[in-house]
C-alpha cells in the first residue's frame, strides 16, 4: 500500500519518482530479476524526469527525451522500446489514480525507432567451425596492461583494456583420477559451457542451474525447469523465461563426450544435486558476470569482438535448422511459447531452409523420372 505522506501528494505535488516506486512496489506479478531491470530502466534512463512534478509532464517532453536516448546516449531500438514501456506504464498508473489528468497518457504515441525482425545480433551467430573454436580458447586468455613483442590483439570493451596474453593454465579446468592403473579425465567447465549453449541453446540463467539431475542419460536431453540471474550482486532461482520447463536435446558427442568427462572429473562430488557449472567450493554455480570475462577474451582471440553469450543461442538454432530441424523443434529447444515466435526471430534461416527443400524437390523429380524412364 502507499504511504500516507505519497497518498496526500498524488493530487498536486507528486512526482515521476514518487509514482514509478509505487508502479514498482506494485508489481508483483513479475520475477525479481524482471523488477530488478525495470528499476534500473526508470532510474538510468529517465532519471531526467524523476525529481519533475508528474503534471508538469509532457508528450513533447516525452519525445524529446526519446529523441536523446537514440541521439546523446546511444540506445539501440529495443532499449528505447523498453525504457519508454516503463515509462508508459508509470505514467498510466498516475492517470488511473488522478494524479495527471485522465484525458491522455503523455507517452502514447510517441514515435519509437523500428525494431528489426529478429534483431541485428543474428548477423553475429557463428559457423559450426568458429564455435568449436570459441570453445577451446574461452578460459586461456587474461589482459596485460603493456603488450610483449608480437603481441597484436588489443581488446577495449566493457571498462576492461589492455592486450591480450595466453595463460599458462587454463581457467577452470578440473581434474579426477579415476584410479591408479587409469589414467587422469579431465574437462574444462568453460569449453563444456560453451558448447553447451552453441548447440543446446539453452539462456545462459538455464545453463548456469543446471544440476546433474537434469541430464537424461537414457533420452538424451535436458530436463529444464529453472534458472539463475543476478539481482543487486546475489544469485536468484526462478524457473525459465516463459515460466515453463522443457526437454532440450543433447547431440551424443556432448553427452557421451563433454558431459561424461566433466561428470568423471568431479567424481564422488557429481551427485544429483550438484551443479554442472559449478564455483570452485562446488556449493554455488558460476556467475555470469565472471564468465563473461573470459568469453569476451576468447571471442576477440578468435577474431569476433563484441561477441556476446546469447549470440551462442542464435548459433544453436541457425545450426539446428541446417541441421534439418523443423519450425516446431526449434522452438521447443529454445523453450518459445509458440512456432509464430520462432519464425518471427529467425525467418531468414526457414527462408534457407525453403532453398534447400526447392533443392531437395529437383533431386527428387529427376531421380524418380530416370527410374520411371528406365522401367
Amino acid at each position: 500500500m502507499p504511504s500516507e505522506p505519497l497518498r496526500e501528494a498524488l493530487d498536486e505535488s507528486a512526482t515521476f519518482g514518487d509514482l514509478a516506486t509505487l508502479w514498482l512496489e506494485t508489481k508483483v506479478d513479475v520475477k525479481e530479476s524482471t523488477r530488478a531491470c525495470y528499476q534500473s530502466l526508470l532510474k538510468c534512463s529517465a532519471a531526467d524526469f524523476w525529481g519533475l512534478p508528474i503534471r508538469e509532464i509532457s508528450h513533447l517532453d516525452v519525445m524529446a527525451w526519446v529523441a536523446r536516448l537514440v541521439s546523446d546516449r546511444g540506445f539501440g531500438p529495443v532499449q528505447v522500446h523498453s525504457a519508454v514501456g516503463v515509462m508508459r506504464a508509470t505514467l498510466e498508473l498516475a492517470r488511473r489514480l488522478g494524479a495527471i489528468p485522465p484525458e491522455s497518457n503523455p507517452a502514447d504515441g510517441v514515435p519509437l525507432p523500428r525494431l528489426r525482425t529478429g534483431g541485428g545480433r543474428l548477423d553475429r551467430r557463428l559457423s559450426l567451425l568458429e564455435l568449436e573454436l570459441l570453445a577451446r580458447e574461452v578460459g586461456w586468455w587474461t589482459l596485460k596492461s603493456s603488450p610483449l613483442p608480437g603481441e597484436e590483439i588489443a581488446v577495449s570493451s566493457k571498462g576492461r583494456s589492455g592486450w591480450l596474453r595466453r595463460r599458462r593454465t587454463r581457467c577452470a579446468n578440473v581434474t579426477f583420477r579415476v584410479s591408479e592403473k587409469r589414467p587422469s579425465v579431465s574437462a574444462n567447465r568453460l569449453e563444456v559451457l560453451t558448447r553447451v549453449l552453441g548447440y543446446c541453446g539453452l539462456r545462459i540463467g538455464e545453463a548456469l542451474a543446471l544440476t546433474w539431475r537434469n541430464v537424461d542419460w537414457e533420452f538424451g536431453v535436458f530436463r529444464v525447469n529453472r534458472a539463475v540471474t543476478e539481482v543487486g550482486g546475489r544469485q536468484v532461482f526462478d524457473t525459465p523465461k516463459n515460466g515453463r520447463s522443457r526437454t532440450v536435446p543433447i547431440p551424443k558427442f556432448l553427452l557421451q563426450g563433454d558431459l561424461a568427462r566433466l561428470q568423471a572429473s568431479f567424481g564422488s562430488r557429481a551427485t544429483a544435486s550438484a551443479y554442472l557449472f559449478p564455483t570452485e567450493d562446488g556449493k554455488n554455480p558460476l556467475r555470469a558476470s565472471n564468465l563473461r570475462y573470459h568469453f569476451d577474451l576468447a571471442a576477440a582471440a578468435i577474431g569476433h569482438p563484441g561477441l556476446h553469450i546469447h549470440d551462442l543461442r542464435h548459433t544453436a538454432a541457425s545450426l539446428a535448422v541446417s541441421a534439418g530441424a523443423n519450425v516446431k523443434a526449434v522452438a521447443q529447444m529454445l523453450g518459445h511459447s509458440s512456432a509464430a515466435l520462432t519464425l518471427d526471430v529467425y525467418a531468414d534461416l526457414f527462408a534457407e531452409d525453403l532453398s534447400a527443400v526447392g533443392s531437395a524437390l529437383d533431386a527428387m523429380r529427376r531421380r524418380e523420372l530416370r527410374r520411371a524412364a528406365d522401367a
